[in-house]
């Protein structure tokens, strides 16, 4: 009985490289938000992508200390391409691209790309939960007031997460609830949220600013 002839696998050809644009509009929120969130992007060499980022300043995390600052523009230069210190002035899509026109202290430049990805910061949606009829106090960035122990001014209401405006991680949601857990059902044995061990809030370049 003869073998079965091979079967050779067809060549493959490289996919075409994509190109990210992530404008970073961000003003007056942390920009450490900005500038983490590419960390899992690809990079060229690994997915055949070409990641342009786009800032409104000189230097990425201007709210940490300088040499922290210019130390992580230098590794993200690196890795992406950086536009520093710019203004948009447009945005428009022609023959299924975006295309960005940027100004910078080096002239007028237009970035063409496949996705774009516009950092405009976070905004609690508080409103939308009719917070004014439960009587529970907010802040005045529109976050819910709670005590150290997540308790807000309502005794029998609590909130953690996002919406309570300290930091917007999900480790720290994770680290509110096992305490609002605890102070529920402890009520003579409550604790004060400590935010010491929560993940990644020693490292200088993800910290995120407090909005209470």
């Amino acid at each position: 009985m003869p073998f079965p002839a091979p079967v050779w696998p067809k060549h493959r050809t490289s996919p075409p490289m994509k190109r990210y644009v992530y404008l970073n509009k961000l003003e007056g929120s942390p920009s450490s938000a900005a500038a983490t969130l590419p960390l899992s992007w690809p990079t060229s060499s690994e997915h055949s992508a070409q990641i342009t980022i786009i800032h409104r300043r000189d230097l990425m995390l201007r709210e940490e200390h300088t040499d922290v600052s210019r130390r992580f523009t230098e590794v993200y230069q690196r890795r992406f391409n950086m536009v520093l210190d710019a203004q948009v002035a447009g945005v428009f899509a022609k023959y299924g691209e975006i295309i960005v026109e940027v100004t910078t202290p080096s002239g007028k430049q237009s970035i063409t790309s496949d996705t774009l990805l516009m950092a405009t910061g976070r905004v609690p949606n508080t409103d939308l939960l009719d917070m004014a009829k439960t009587g529970v106090d907010l802040n005045d960035h529109g976050y819910i007031k709670t005590d150290e122990f997540l308790q807000t001014n309502v005794p029998s209401i609590w909130a953690l997460g996002d919406i309570v405006g300290r930091y917007l991680l999900k480790h720290s949601a994770n680290l509110e609830a096992a305490y609002a857990s605890n102070n529920i059902m402890e009520p003579d044995n409550q604790a004060a949220v400590d935010y010491s061990a929560m993940p990644m809030r020693f490292s200088p370049c993800l910290r995120w600013r407090r909005w209470d």
